[in-house]
């Protein structure tokens, strides 16, 4: 059985991982790139003669080194790019997964895990907001934070198990 705290760990992570993701998006679409010309004329290593005004001699192993610095320069931003994705969509996941087993719960319990761990209101918010004690709050928390762990236990098993293999 996944523990209680692990629940509230992941509630309260929640706005970070939203805003890595956001962060995520903006990074994809601003990747640098460094354009073949960019890359060659940084290596052009050619210059002019000075007294005869003619351009330097650029030799072919300087055009060999271009090419395979432009290639691994777009190796890098391909495995950058693909880094970020792997992250973006992990992250993605995970939250999407967190919002549907909230929407499981009941309305009142998955409210009651909103406010106190992913909007970080005090006790003494929630208790006014939703009209509740203590006890009636913290029993409902408890409550909801064991369904929680529950749904995150029974997927883990199924994943460790293999699909269909559940034992139910």
């Amino acid at each position: 059985m996944i523990a209680i705290q692990k629940m509230v760990a992941l509630l309260k992570s929640y706005p970070v991982k939203k805003r890595q993701i956001e962060q995520l998006h903006y990074e994809k679409g601003h990747l640098p790139q460094i354009s073949d010309h960019d890359m060659i004329e940084s290596l052009s290593l050619g210059a002019p003669i000075i007294s005869g005004g003619k351009s330097g001699h650029i030799s072919d192993k300087t055009v060999k080194t271009a090419m395979q610095y432009q290639d691994a320069a777009q190796k890098l931003n391909s495995e950058t790019a693909d880094q970020i994705e792997g992250e973006l969509q992990a992250l993605i996941q995970e939250t999407e997964r967190l919002d549907y087993y909230l929407s499981l719960l009941s309305d009142r319990q998955a409210n009651i895990l909103r406010l106190l761990y992913i909007d970080g209101r005090l006790w003494s918010e929630v208790e006014a907001e939703l009209h509740l004690s203590r006890g009636t709050l913290n029993s409902e928390r408890h409550k909801a934070l064991e369904s929680l762990a529950s749904m995150y236990s029974f997927i883990e098993s199924v994943s460790m198990n293999g699909f269909g293999e559940t034992g139910v």
